[in-house]
C-alpha cells in the first residue's frame, strides 16, 4: 500500500456488496503510530475545504496470485485499541473504507483475451428476446490413483443432470464488431434486481475499447428504455479462465427504485411479428451513435435524460429540457449552421446601423423594453434557447406548429422553472401527459439525428401510442 495513508503491507481487506449493491469493504491491521491512519496529501494534512481525492492502493490475495488495485479509497469509522507494553505498543485498528471500483488481476498471465463480459443491473425490460439459450448442468465423476494415474482435474461444479432453455438474448452484427446482450439470470442477483450482460468476443470480429463499449452500453439503454448501471466486467481467455476482473459501484443513490421499475422504450419492442426488430433497430443505431456521439455530446444528454426519467413531475422537465437543449446546441455547432462574425465586420455592422440606433434609442425612450429591444439590434450574432431550438428541429425535419402539443411541451418546461405548479388533480395530470409529450419530442428528435425512420411511441396519448416518424402527436 502506498500514497496518502501509511498502512502496513500485512493489512486485512474484505470486500462485499451492501443491500444496494454498493461495494463494502472493512480494513483491519496493526500500525505503531495512530498517525499513519491520517489522510496525508504531500505529507501533510489536507487544509479545511480541500480536495480529497481518496488514495490509490494494491494487495495480494493470501497466495499472491491475485492482484488488487483500488481508486479513490478512504478509510471512515476508525476504530482503534492499544496492545503491549512500552516501548512496543502497537494500534490494532479497523475501518470501514469508502470505495468506487476494485481491480483484480490473475497472476501474470500473458494468455491473450478471447471475450469481455460487461454487466449491468437494469430496470424491468418487458421484452421479446429473439434468440434462445440451451443450459445443462452436469455430475461428472473422476477416478484417479495417486503416483500411477495422470491426474484428472477435478470439475468446479457438481449438480444434478439438468437441461432447460430460455428466450433471454440478441445478437447485434455490425461492420466493426459483433456483440450479445443477454438477460442475467436472476438467481445471480438480490430480489429486487435485474439485469443485462453484454458479451463481446475475439472469434466474431475485434473486441472494441472501453470507450466504444461505454457507447454501446448508452445506446442499448436508450433504445431499451431502461439505464443500465454498470457494475463490474470479466476479461476471459479461450479456456474460459479469467484474467482480469473489475468491480464497481451502480451509479446514483436510487437503485433499488431504478431497478423496480418497469422499462419506457422510445420505441415499441413487443411485435410477436417482429421479433428480430431490436437487432434491426440496434445494427443501424449502433454505429451511426458512435459516429456522432463525441461531436453532439451524447453521453452528457442521456445522463441528463436519464436523470429527467428518475424526477418527480415540477423537477423533471428542467432537466429534460437542458439535454434537448444541450443537444440543439452542438447539433448547431457541429454543423456549422450558424456563421462567426470578424472583428472588422461587426465594425462595419454598427457603423451601419448607428443612425437607426440612436433613432430607436430616443423613440423607445418610453418603454421599458427599450434595453432589450436595442441590445438585439447592437448584438444580432447570438441565437436565444427558443432561435436555437427552432432551427434545430428545421435542420433535422421536425415541423410542428406554435399551437402544437409539442410547442405547449416546450413551453411547460418554463412553467416548472420559474413557478409552482398546482396541485390539482386536472393540473397534474395535463403535466404529467405534456411530460410524456416532452420524452417523446426527446425520444423522437435522437431517433431522428441517428437516421431512425419506423415508429416511436406517442406518451402524451392516455395509451401509449406508435406513431410515425413524420407525424406530430396530436390533442386527444
Amino acid at each position: 500500500m502506498h500514497g496518502n495513508y501509511n498502512l502496513p503491507k500485512n493489512s486485512m481487506l474484505k470486500i462485499s456488496r451492501d443491500d444496494v449493491y454498493k461495494l463494502n469493504a472493512v480494513l483491519t491491521g496493526e500500525v505503531q503510530n495512530d498517525r499513519d491512519l491520517e489522510y496525508k496529501i504531500d505529507g501533510r494534512t489536507p487544509i479545511e475545504g480541500e480536495l480529497i481525492k481518496g488514495d490509490k492502493i494494491c494487495g495480494y490475495d493470501c497466495y499472491g496470485n491475485i492482484e488488487y488495485t483500488i481508486e479513490r479509497f478512504l478509510l471512515k469509522n476508525i476504530n482503534s485499541r492499544y496492545t503491549g507494553m512500552p516501548p512496543n505498543i502497537m494500534i490494532n485498528f479497523q475501518s470501514s473504507v469508502m470505495l468506487a471500483s476494485i481491480d483484480e488481476k490473475f497472476s501474470e498471465d500473458t494468455r491473450p483475451v478471447s471475450s469481455i463480459l460487461d454487466f449491468y443491473l437494469s430496470g424491468k425490460i418487458n421484452m421479446l428476446f429473439p434468440r434462445s439459450t440451451d443450459r445443462a448442468m452436469e455430475e461428472r465423476y473422476s477416478k484417479s490413483r495417486h503416483s500411477i494415474d495422470p491426474e484428472v482435474k477435478k470439475p468446479k461444479h457438481i449438480s444434478a443432470n439438468t437441461h432447460g432453455a430460455s428466450r433471454d438474448y440478441f445478437y447485434i452484427e455490425t461492420s466493426d464488431f459483433n456483440f450479445i446482450v443477454q438477460m442475467v439470470d436472476n438467481g445471480f442477483l438480490p430480489d429486487w434486481a435485474n439485469g443485462i450482460q453484454i458479451e463481446y468476443r475475439t472469434d466474431f470480429k475485434k473486441i472494441p475499447s472501453e470507450l466504444e463499449r461505454e457507447a454501446i452500453s448508452e445506446i442499448v439503454s436508450f433504445v431499451l428504455g431502461t439505464h443500465l448501471l454498470k457494475i463490474g466486467e470479466s476479461h476471459i481467455d479461450a479456456s474460459n479462465n479469467v484474467l482480469y476482473r473489475k468491480s464497481m459501484n451502480p451509479w446514483g443513490d436510487n437503485v433499488i427504485s431504478k431497478c423496480s421499475s418497469s422499462a419506457s422504450p422510445p420505441i415499441s419492442l413487443n411485435d410477436h411479428e417482429d421479433r428480430d426488430k431490436i437487432e434491426r433497430v440496434l445494427k443501424k443505431l449502433v454505429p451511426k451513435y458512435l459516429e456522432l456521439r463525441e461531436n453532439l455530446g451524447f453521453k452528457d444528454v442521456l445522463w441528463k435524460y436519464w436523470i429527467a426519467n428518475e424526477l418527480a413531475i415540477g423537477t423533471n422537465l428542467p432537466i429534460l429540457s437542458s439535454a434537448l437543449e444541450s443537444l440543439a446546441e452542438r447539433y448547431i455547432e457541429s454543423n456549422d449552421l450558424t456563421r462567426s462574425y470578424s472583428k472588422a465586420e461587426k465594425t462595419a455592422y454598427k457603423k451601419l446601423i448607428k443612425p437607426e440606433q440612436d433613432s430607436l434609442s430616443e423613440k423607445l425612450e418610453s418603454f421599458d423594453f427599450s434595453k432589450r429591444v436595442l441590445d438585439i439590434l447592437v448584438n444580432p450574432y447570438s441565437l436565444g434557447v427558443g432561435q436555437k431550438l427552432k432551427l434545430f428541429f428545421q435542420k433535422i425535419g421536425l415541423d410542428f406548429s406554435n399551437d402544437s402539443v409539442e410547442a405547449e411541451a416546450l413551453k411547460a418546461r418554463n412553467k416548472m422553472t420559474h413557478s409552482s405548479l398546482d396541485t390539482s388533480d386536472e393540473e397534474m395530470i395535463k403535466y404529467l401527459r405534456l411530460s410524456g409529450a416532452y420524452k417523446s419530442l426527446f425520444n423522437r428528435t435522437l431517433l431522428k439525428i441517428l437516421e431512425f425512420d419506423e415508429t416511436y411511441i406517442n406518451f402524451y396519448s392516455k395509451s401509449p401510442s406508435n406513431i410515425d416518424m413524420s407525424e406530430n402527436m396530436k390533442r386527444e
